[in-house]
């Protein structure tokens, strides 16, 4: 009679086998994609190539002196966009892409497979030995056998699971003579180019008027994703073009754009968009994504003010702020002699005599002047009201004595690294004459008297020499050691004054 266990096993060891058996081609199947998008490039997607052409135009229509603009409204067109970053992929283009870069891995490895069929049987007609000529075809065989797999599994692959990346940095791969030249379709320039995009247009005339035509041509979709128009007189149009800046910006990115004007009220103040500077002033930023986002501005001595803005698509919004500086105290600054140029925190604020303001915070102030050593303080709660500055003369100019001394340093440094050499071969020369010699003035063996003696001169000599030559590197080398302690307290003071 079998035992309640052993009835049990037979069942314990099907269901193990059973969920291997499912789950085998499950993994098989996902094994595959990862192994091909192994092979697929590993940049694809990351960049999006873009390039300028020059206008087509109707020679006979449009005067010689209006044909400048062919080449110079792309070359403006190139200029305003190129502080453009990243752009966002629509569908279309992402399933686009995506096939484009699977059928260019297929490709290669098509190419690969070719290349080591040829060199397969390239091998029978080989000047190898038998042997030889069997382990180079099982090898190639093997890789053969390999690369077949490959190109199967990638000639399979499913361009939709390629995850593609919503956006990729803009590169702007114009020539650097200017725009490309226009004589060919998009599609060719494109593809000579190796570009992923193609901005182009013409200029056409339309009474007394040109009308300009500009489109964004796609590589992958194999067709034009937009295109914007103006019309202008001649002499308008390069100035007018700021009108397609939205429209074509909006193509270019991939998504709508607006943007802002902040006009901080004073010339030296920081702007920030969403935490990153603008710049001093009032400023304008393009190319900003609808939406919110928070403007601040800080300036010495005024409060820090923040402020939400929403921005619809094409929008033009502009920002003013009304600063109310904080409570200050007047410090007057003098230099002796005055004139001296003030910068409080790199910014230049004036010349002494100046009336400086004060608030909560401590100030950095330098002050620079001609023909004198710079000098500096830092203002604070405990300074008085009237501050005074002697200025130090800088008699063989700051740069200059920094470059002496630095100069008799490496004079001195290079002196003592010549001196070692001497000494050392002084010691050599004794080392091999006291061999020659016994030290202690007996005769030398197969040697003259006439002949030891002078060798025991020549000995001495040597002797002397090293520990001369070692006293002489010992005193260049102080004297490098202290020609180096001046030329880093001269830098030193150059940043300290």
């Amino acid at each position: 009679m079998r035992s309640p266990k052993s009835h049990h096993l037979p069942q314990l060891v099907f269901i193990p086998l059973l969920l291997i058996m499912c789950v085998a081609p499950l993994t098989a199947v996902d094994k595959a994609p990862r192994e091909v998008e192994a092979l697929l490039p590993e940049d694809a997607g990351e960049l999006w190539r873009l390039g300028f052409a020059s206008l087509a135009f109707d020679a006979e229509e449009l005067g010689s002196e209006y044909r400048h603009l062919a080449t110079g409204i792309p070359l403006l067109l190139m200029n305003d966009f190129s502080e453009l970053e990243r752009r966002v992929y629509q569908e279309e283009e992402r399933a686009a892409m995506s096939e484009k870069t699977v059928k260019a891995a297929q490709r290669d490895a098509g190419r690969q497979l070719k290349e080591l069929r040829d060199q397969r049987d390239a091998v029978v007609f080989a000047r190898l030995s038998r042997r030889e000529r069997e382990e180079r075809q099982a090898s190639l065989a093997a890789q053969v056998r390999t690369a077949e797999m490959e190109l199967a599994r990638i000639m399979r692959y499913d361009p939709g699971r390629l995850e593609f990346p919503q956006e990729g940095g803009i590169e702007l791969v114009n020539k650097a003579a200017g725009v490309l030249a226009s004589s060919a379709r998009p599609a060719r320039i494109v593809r000579e180019e190796g570009l992923d995009a193609l901005v182009y247009g013409s200029l056409t005339t339309i009474g007394e008027y040109l009308h300009l035509e500009v489109a964004l041509y796609s590589e992958a979709l194999g067709r034009d994703l937009g295109r914007v128009t103006l019309t202008a007189l001649p002499e308008e149009l390069a100035s007018l073009l700021h009108e397609l800046e939205d429209d074509l910006g909006a193509l270019l990115l991939g998504r709508e754009v607006a943007r802002v004007r902040v006009s901080p009220g004073r010339g030296d103040v920081a702007v920030f968009l969403n935490d990153e500077l603008l710049g001093y002033g009032e400023v304008e930023q393009r190319f900003v994504p609808p939406g919110l986002h928070e403007v601040r501005i800080e300036g010495r001595n005024l409060p820090v003010q923040t402020r939400t803005l929403s921005l619809a698509p094409r929008a033009r919004a502009e920002m003013v702020f009304e600063p109310e500086p904080e409570e200050t105290r007047a410090i007057i600054v003098e230099s002796m002699p005055s004139g001296a140029d003030v910068y409080s925190d790199s910014v230049w604020i004036g010349r002494t005599p100046l009336r400086v303001e004060l608030g909560e915070s401590n100030e950095h102030i330098v002050l620079l002047r001609d023909g004198f050593y710079r000098s500096q303080l830092i203002l604070g709660a405990a300074t008085p009201n009237e501050v005074q500055r002697d200025l130090e003369i800088d008699r063989g100019g700051e740069g200059g004595l920094i470059e002496r001394r630095r100069n008799s340093f490496y004079t001195a440094f290079g002196l003592f690294v010549l001196s070692v050499p001497v000494a050392l071969l002084s010691n050599g020369i004794y080392e091999n004459l006291s061999t020659m010699v016994p030290p202690d003035g007996g005769r030398a063996p197969g040697l003259s008297d006439s002949e030891a003696d002078r060798l025991r001169r020549q000995r001495d000599i040597a002797y002397y020499a090293t520990w001369g030559g070692v006293a002489v590197s010992t005193g260049l080398f102080v004297t490098s050691a202290i020609q180096l302690g001046r030329y880093v307290r001269a830098a030193q003071a150059s940043h300290t004054r």
